[in-house]
């Protein structure tokens, strides 16, 4: 049903509304678990079989800081926004914002790197796990991995 998310029928007269439908439909994509999208120089997302999706933080970010000695994460059930800041590590004085590539509820925080900063970071290394609210509608947004 994915024109429920791209067109809501209220706002056109009739006649406008099967053409967005037969638009929208067609440029639909599945989104199938394993699946990678990034918000380039940012942050990553892996859809999972669940629903739920993994967030990381990209290479090119992480490049750019000299040494991280905290990361704040959000806590679970906090909401997080897509493109605005989710994530926030630290290095020295400096805070370094990541901002987030979907929406969501955080339903997981990875324990562990949190911890272990900042041997256990990686651009391969999921941070917080959501349960995305707008998938279909922020997922043209981003870029997907090869």
């Amino acid at each position: 049903m994915p024109f429920l998310f791209c067109f809501p029928s209220f706002l056109c007269p009739f006649s406008v509304i099967a053409e967005r439908v037969t638009e929208c439909e067609s440029s639909a994509h599945q989104i199938m678990p394993g699946e990678s999208f990034y918000l380039p120089e940012h942050s990553w997302a892996v859809y999972n079989q669940d629903g739920t999706v993994e967030i990381g933080v990209e290479k090119t970010f992480l490049s750019s800081i000299p040494g991280i000695n905290e990361i704040e994460v959000p806590v679970e059930n906090d909401l997080i926004e897509q493109g605005y800041p989710g994530v926030k590590l630290k290095s020295g004085n400096e805070i370094h914002a990541v901002f987030m590539p979907l929406s969501g509820r955080v339903v997981a925080v990875n324990e562990e790197v949190v911890k272990k900063i900042p041997a256990s970071l990686d651009s391969r290394t999921w941070i917080i796990r959501i349960i995305p609210s707008q998938l279909s509608e922020e997922i043209e947004w981003l870029r997907r991995r090869v």
